[in-house]
């Protein structure tokens, strides 16, 4: 039976390219939580739901959202046959957001993905970042002290994300290194999780 996937990790570790692989391979929708945060901070900034600085307060205030939005496109009796979503971010208010999932009896829905990169430092992932930036990618237009900084922001969210991915079950990746091969092994255990290899 297919699973809804939920897919989450520190900036630049690789979501919206698993999303993509995920919706190549299998089909599924793709839901992307950069693009919910842009439109609720360009209609309703007063919720205080925003990209860049505010991380917490953006996961915070946008939980009750995702949580409801999750219900309604798995659970609407006439989207039972609709195609499952892969759904990826880095906004997520674990400990809320698992809580109700499992209260609602979603979880069994569900496969969650942790990507992390533990194994790198904070001035490889600025090589990395700095050698693979396209000029669609936010981090195109930054200068180097900017992104060195944030370098650092990013390789502190992924310490800390491992710990709630351990706690809450998920499927743990670390994309440290061969990352395009890695993303492509999540594809092939997912498809023998759901069945399809």
């Amino acid at each position: 039976m297919k699973k809804n996937i939920l897919i989450l990790g520190p900036s630049r570790a690789g979501k919206t390219t698993l999303t993509k692989k995920l919706n190549e391979a299998l089909n599924y929708s793709i839901v992307c939580f950069d693009s919910i945060i842009y439109a609720f901070e360009q209609s309703f900034p007063q919720l205080g739901i925003c990209s860049g600085d505010g991380a917490e307060n953006t996961a915070a205030n946008l939980a009750d959202f995702l949580i409801h939005y999750f219900r309604e496109l798995s659970y609407r009796s006439d989207n039972k046959n609709r195609t499952k979503f892969a759904a990826e971010g880095g906004y997520f208010d674990f400990d809320k957001i698992m809580h109700a999932m499992n209260e609602y009896d979603m979880v069994k829905d569900f496969i969650f993905v942790g990507l992390v990169y533990n194994n790198k430092t904070p001035d490889e992932l600025f090589e990395d970042i700095r050698k693979n930036d396209t000029e669609d990618e936010w981090s195109y237009s930054c200068d180097d002290e900017l992104l060195r900084k944030c370098a650092d922001i990013f390789i502190n969210d992924s310490k800390s994300m491992y710990d709630k991915f351990q706690k809450h079950g998920f499927m743990i990746y670390d994309v440290s290194n061969n990352r395009e091969q890695i993303l492509n092994n999540i594809v092939n255990d997912i498809k023998a999780k759901l069945g399809t290899l």
